[in-house]
Formats: C-alpha cells, structure tokens, sequence
C-alpha cells in the first residue's frame, strides 16, 4: 500500500470478548467511522500479519475531506450520521450474535489508530460508558514505523490493545 507521507490516515480498532473489529476513520480533524467501508471483523485469534493487513487497509482507506465541501457537509450531516452509525452497530450485532447494541458494546473496548509520515501512532483507551471511550494518555500509546514487518505491526496493536483491559 502507498501512503502518501503528508496526508493524515486514521482507523480504529474496538475488541470484546468475540472479535476484533477494525474499521476506517475518515474527517478532517473531527473523525468519524467511514460508512463507505465495511469494518474487519476478525477472530480474537487473528494471527498477528492478517491483523496488521486489515488495520493497514484501514488506514488506506480512511479519506481527508475539504472543509466545507459537499462530502464533508454530506458526511458529517447528524442526522445521516446517526443512522450510519444505528446501521453500523447492526451490522455488528448480526454478524457477532448480539440482540442489543448493549450487549454488544458492555465490554466493548478502544483503540484509535493515526498514521502520518510514516510514522503509526496507537492509542488506547478505556470504557466510560456504553458507548463513550477516554484516551488513557500519550505514555501508553505505541508508536511503531510503517516500515515495520507486519508481524510487529500487529504485535504493537496487541500491546497497545492489552493497555485497554
């Protein structure tokens, strides 16, 4: 994959007790799930190269808009935004088994993903609230180069995933 060295690319990767879940993040500054792509929705004993991949697509995939501009206006509308997001944690309860969006998020934890100028920065957090996660702080983030081998990438998101329990 190509990263262009200037631009920001974000990702996100929730996990529970049943999945990793890995999505797309696209914004300007304010991020938000990217409803163009479909999460990764990985078994907990993903081996740690295929991790990396789905997380590395992710990040290819996460859009910078203009501010202002129609996709931004369009992207960031609240009330399409609320009905994504209602359909993408529907998504996420049929393909896991869940019945409720409370049971699926319950144990539901966080990680925030940025890559600019080569550079991976993971950030983990814990859970609030049901649906509300806080940055544990810039010392537990993990920083790994994106020249690294993908098997240490996925190792690294482990690391910063284990800092959430």
């Amino acid at each position: 994959m190509a990263f262009n060295q200037e631009q920001h690319y974000t990702a996100c990767v929730r996990f529970n007790e049943k999945a990793i879940i890995v999505q797309t993040m696209s914004g300007n500054g304010m991020m938000a799930i990217d409803h163009m792509y479909q999460p990764f929705i990985l078994p907990l004993d993903v081996d740690d190269i295929a991790l990396s991949n789905a997380l590395l697509q992710a990040l290819s995939n996460s859009r910078t808009f203009t501010q202002g501009s129609d996709e931004s206006i369009d992207f960031f509308d609240l009330t399409k935004g609320e009905d994504r997001y209602e359909n993408w944690v529907s998504h996420l309860c049929q393909s896991l088994g869940y019945k409720t969006k409370k049971s699926l998020l319950k144990n539901m934890m966080l990680c925030d993903v940025y890559l600019f100028d080569s550079v991976i920065n993971i950030y983990p957090n814990r859970h609030v609230r049901l649906d509300a996660w806080d940055g544990l702080g810039k010392d537990k983030a993990v920083t790994l180069s994106l020249d690294s081998t993908p098997d240490e990438i996925g190792k690294g998101l482990r690391l910063a995933m284990s800092y959430c329990l």
